[in-house]
């Protein structure tokens, strides 16, 4: 099961929330020395830098700009009729322009727990997203980021994005 759903919010609070994440303003981004494993990695030669903002974790809302993208999840489960009981995780990934763009991050699940994952894309960019059939490498579905669209997905699927030319902009978030 995944979903591919388009104008998420109306254009005036996605260009809201791209300028807020992306724009020259403050906002308060943390370093990721690998972009899906955070810095644990034991893999030197396949560091894929980026930065990461917790809006929710383990429940818990970490961040004042939380009120500015809880309305995407909620937009969200209306257009597929999805009753949230729990928001576990909502965060903002943005990962840096790669000197090898396209290259296959970490396939990997959010959560070892079942639970469904979104992926709303602040931005276009390139920096696919793809989706793999159980462990093996075999591509499911691949997206390419578009502004205001979300994937929203079963989070046992394995999952990777791939390294962007361009600064690539997401909001992940996990829920049941």
């Amino acid at each position: 099961m995944i979903h591919i759903l388009e104008n998420i919010l109306p254009s005036d609070k996605a260009d809201s929330i791209e300028n807020t994440l992306m724009g020259e303003g403050y906002f308060p981004w943390y370093i990721k020395h690998h972009i899906t494993y955070g810095n644990m990695v034991d893999n030197i030669d396949n560091i894929h830098y980026g930065y990461s903002h917790y809006f929710i974790a383990e429940t818990n809302i970490e961040s004042t700009y939380a009120w500015n993208v809880i309305p995407i999840i909620i937009s969200i489960a209306d257009k597929i009729d999805f009753n949230i009981k729990t928001v576990f995780n909502m965060r903002a990934f943005l990962h840096n322009p790669s000197t090898a763009p396209g290259t296959i991050n970490s396939k990997h699940i959010d959560m070892d727990r079942q639970h469904y994952s979104c992926i709303y894309y602040v931005n276009d960019s390139d920096g696919d997203t793809v989706f793999f059939d159980g462990d093996s490498d075999n591509i499911i579905k691949r997206y390419t980021p578009k502004k205001n669209t979300a994937v929203f997905f079963d989070g046992t699927i394995n999952h990777s994005s791939t390294t962007p030319s361009q600064h690539r902009c997401i909001i992940n978030t996990n829920l049941w």
